[in-house]
C-alpha cells in the first residue's frame, strides 16, 4: 500500500514540475530583452512659425509676430534591432520661467499619439506608440504665443527617448525672436499703485480685437497690432476707467 502511495506522490510531483516549467518558459518569452537598450538617434528639429497673420514666415522662419503658433517639426530614428519591429517613444518639452509668461504648449493627438499638459501648459509629455525601428519618423510639437513683446526670445527645452530607456536625447532647436508692432502700458489705481491680473480688451471700430491681463507690475501688452485707432477697455465690473484709454494712430 505504501508503495502505491509513493507512486501517486511522485506522479503528482512530476506533473507539478511540468506545469511550473511551462509557466516559466511562457514568462521568459514575455521578458523584454531589449528594455532600455534601444536608443534614439538622428534627431533633427526644424522650427517654423506658421500663421495666417505672418506673411514673411517663409523668408524668416525664426521670427514670431508675438501672437501666433510655432511648430517644431522633429524627425528621429530608433536603432534597428533584429526581431523587433516597433517601440514606444516619449517626447518631453519644458518652458523656462521667462518663456512661460507668453507661451504655452498645445496638446497634440493623432494616430498612436497622446499628450499630457502639466504645470498650466508650461510642460508637455507626448507618448508615441508603435514607432517603427530603423526608419525616419516625424512628429510636430506646437507652441501658442500670446501677446509677447518685441525682442522676446523663445527656445523651449525638448528631449526624446525610447520609452524604457533612461537615456534622453536633447532636441536642438533654433531660437525664435519676436519682431512685432505692439501697444503696451500700465494700469494703476487712484492711489497710483499698479493693479495686477486685470482683464483688458483691445477694440477698434469693428469691435473687440483681443484680450490680455496685466502682470504683477500692472503692465500689459497687445502684440501683432496694425496701425490704427484703438480703445482699451477694462473687463472688470468693479473697476471704473479714469483717464485716457484711447490710442490714436498707434504707429509701430
Amino acid at each position: 500500500m505504501s508503495k502505491l502511495k509513493n507512486k501517486k506522490y511522485f506522479a503528482l510531483l512530476g506533473i507539478l514540475i511540468l506545469v511550473i516549467g511551462i509557466i516559466g518558459l511562457f514568462t521568459y518569452g514575455r521578458v523584454d530583452k531589449y528594455k532600455g537598450l534601444i536608443k534614439v538617434k538622428n534627431v533633427v528639429s526644424n522650427s517654423t512659425v506658421l500663421s495666417a497673420s505672418i506673411s514673411n514666415a517663409v523668408d524668416q522662419p525664426n521670427v514670431s509676430k508675438g501672437s501666433d503658433e510655432i511648430k517644431y517639426e522633429i524627425s528621429y530614428t530608433l536603432d534597428s534591432v533584429s526581431g523587433v519591429e516597433a517601440r514606444d517613444v516619449i517626447l518631453k518639452g519644458v518652458l523656462n520661467e521667462d518663456e512661460s509668461k507668453y507661451v504655452r504648449f498645445k496638446k497634440i493627438k493623432g494616430t498612436n499619439i497622446s499628450s499630457t499638459l502639466q504645470n498650466d501648459g508650461k510642460e508637455i509629455e507626448v507618448e508615441i506608440k508603435d514607432v517603427p525601428l530603423g526608419v525616419e519618423n516625424k512628429i510636430t510639437l506646437k507652441l501658442v504665443v500670446t501677446n509677447a513683446p518685441n525682442e522676446y526670445k523663445i527656445n523651449p527645452s525638448l528631449k526624446i527617448k525610447e520609452k524604457t530607456s533612461e537615456e534622453e536625447t536633447v532636441v536642438v532647436t533654433n531660437e525664435i525672436e519676436v519682431q512685432t508692432s505692439m501697444i503696451s502700458g500700465i494700469v494703476k489705481d487712484e492711489k497710483g499703485m499698479a493693479v495686477s491680473n486685470i482683464e483688458l480688451s483691445l477694440n477698434n471700430e469693428q469691435g473687440e480685437i483681443k484680450r490680455t491681463y496685466t502682470d504683477v507690475d500692472g503692465k500689459y501688452i497687445f502684440s501683432d497690432i496694425e496701425n490704427g485707432n484703438y480703445e482699451i477697455k477694462v473687463e472688470e465690473e468693479i473697476y471704473e476707467v479714469v483717464g485716457n484709454n484711447k490710442i490714436t494712430d498707434s504707429g509701430n
